[in-house]
């Protein structure tokens, strides 16, 4: 039996050692890489959920696996000693947490993916939510250890798993009123929430036949749910081999009994190693920490493709940059006007929230080539935006209830256009379908990948009076890849040609408009607060406030 002990206990140990450094290498990828603050708050949950796992691999790692290895309690009084019940304690806590933070992960797939217009996990309702989730389960474990006169639950390396300390004719009232409804619970949410989403996603098949659009997101929303599913699996596995193991096994054979504890080791290492295996954007993440020390030590880096304001964090001094304006991930320095700090006062107070429509939601993906010269054209913000308010608002009357049924009033579009913006920024969600007002007044910055290739492209700065300068160097680019002369000719007349049939730029409803933005305050606001990083990445020049 001494042997099995140490076995069970080598085995343990070196299972333990890797979900560690799983979960400690994906809970670095999402601080480090700033996950909670720039990517969905999914990031958040997850965290939680690690956090949990971690504390719960620890307890195995200093406690339970040296018990097998030693064949001991560990402590003088055995399994009746405080620091033993104190230990077990914590594991009843994190075991509650994660319990929770299934259902908080299950009901967040559903209300994101089936009912993305309830914006309910914002990043703050997110944090509330997971932190709550420890604030109950301390609750719980007080409860069931040190308040209930029986029976409080314990490591014991003696069955080589966990067992509940039962007084003869007492009941088990931890068991019967909180462990075994609050798991059965769990899974009924977690099943109920999953089975919902196949439905969901089987219907946005049937959909996608039809020729709906699709985001990127969405396609993530749906990664991230079936990540979670394999989550919940291991999560099952783990309280129900605790249920059914007894029966099966008896008192005989205590051995056995490993299998429990297998599985639930296992269930606590799912969250990272499905993470650190499977999630390619902590994938991405650890290989470019990899990639960025390898620089680091060789002291030798890439240098950049184009010259521009735009630069990362840590490529810019910390001290004594009064004129620098810090926006998520970027870092923009203008050396000649203290406007950026004018707006990071007005919009980002000390302590307050910040109430700029972020950068860098991708919310149309396109696939970027490296092989092939890629051109961006850009508008100037306003110009774009008044274009958009009179094709769209006041031309195009057939769509029915177009521009949030505002008609000609262009305050009521950008306030409402501000809140859905502003939503899909501080939720990091894209809506599956979009609409019409999101795909034509979303910020430029949000399409074509530009927070990954911003210095791969060529970019255009479009207006109407530009437009045969930007075709030229085109064609330059053309000619020196060999493309045929008469094939550029034809390009170059089928686009200078004749006018595009919606163009709005010469009408005098764009005059009207435009002017209104221009002498109105309150519309110059929202018109910075919607595109201001538009105006920085692409050096437009900021309208007064």
């Amino acid at each position: 039996m001494a042997v099995l002990y140490q076995l069970a206990g080598l085995f343990f140990l070196l299972l333990v050692a890797y979900e560690l450094f799983a979960i400690a290498s994906v809970l670095f990828a999402i601080f480090k890489g700033k996950f909670c603050q720039q990517k969905s708050p999914i990031y958040i949950i997850a965290a939680s959920n690690l956090l949990a796992d971690f504390g719960m691999l620890t307890l195995h790692l200093v406690y339970f696996v040296p018990s097998l290895l030693f064949e001991s309690y560990i402590f003088p009084k055995g399994i009746n000693d405080n620091l033993t019940i104190f230990i077990s304690s914590l594991f009843m806590f994190f075991w509650y947490q994660l319990s929770f933070s299934q259902i908080l992960m299950a009901v967040n797939r559903l209300v994101v993916m089936c009912f993305s217009n309830v914006n309910v996990f914002t990043r703050r309702n997110t944090l509330i939510f997971a932190i709550s989730t420890y604030s109950i389960a301390a609750v719980l474990a007080i409860l069931s250890q040190y308040v209930l006169p029986c029976c409080r639950f314990s490591f014991d390396y003696f069955v080589f798993s966990y067992r509940y300390i039962t007084i003869d004719g007492l009941m088990n009232y931890p068991n019967t009123f909180i462990d075994m409804p609050l798991n059965a619970l769990s899974t009924t949410v977690c099943g109920c929430c999953y089975f919902a989403i196949v439905l969901w996603i089987f219907s946005i098949n049937a959909k996608k036949g039809q020729g709906a659009a699709h985001s990127h997101e969405t396609k993530l929303e749906i990664k991230y749910a079936k990540q979670f599913f394999i989550i919940t699996i291991f999560y099952m596995n783990a309280w129900t081999s605790f249920r059914y193991l007894p029966v099966l096994i008896g008192g005989s054979n205590l051995y056995l009994y490993s299998f429990c504890s297998l599985n639930a080791m296992l269930s606590f290492g799912a969250n990272g190693l499905v993470y650190y295996h499977t999630n390619s954007e902590i994938k991405k993440a650890l290989n470019k920490r990899v990639s960025t020390t390898a620089d680091s030590s060789s002291g030798k880096g890439e240098s950049q493709k184009r010259n521009s304001n735009v630069t990362r964090d840590s490529d810019l001094p910390r001290a004594n940059q009064t004129n620098v304006r810090i926006v998520q991930n970027i870092q923009v320095s203008d050396p000649e006007s203290h406007k950026i700090v004018k707006y990071q006062k007005l919009f980002c107070p000390r302590d307050g929230p910040c109430n700029l429509v972020r950068p860098f939601v991708n919310f149309i993906s396109r696939q970027m080539d490296k092989k092939w010269i890629n051109y961006v054209l850009v508008r100037d913000p306003l110009e774009r935006f008044i274009s958009g308010f009179v094709h769209k608002c006041l031309r195009s009357s057939a769509r029915g209830q177009n521009c949030y049924q505002c008609d000609d009033n262009i305050t009521c579009l950008m306030e409402n256009q501000y809140k859905s913006l502003k939503k899909i920024s501080d939720t990091g969600i894209v809506p599956y379908l979009h609409t019409v007002e999101d795909s034509h007044f979303a910020p430029q910055n949000w399409n074509c990948e530009l927070q990954a290739h911003y210095n791969d492209y060529k970019i255009f700065k479009y207006s109407h009076e530009n437009i045969g300068a930007i075709l030229e160097s085109v064609f330059e680019d053309f000619a020196n890849a060999s493309v045929p002369v008469d094939v550029i000719n034809d390009i170059r007349q089928q686009i200078t040609g004749k006018k595009s049939y919606h163009a709005t730029y010469d009408s005098d409803d764009v005059v009207k408009y435009r002017k209104m933005v221009q002498e109105t305050p309150y519309l110059r606001e929202l018109l910075v607060k919607m595109f201001y990083h538009d105006y920085v990445l692409f050096d437009y020049p900021l309208p007064e406030l």
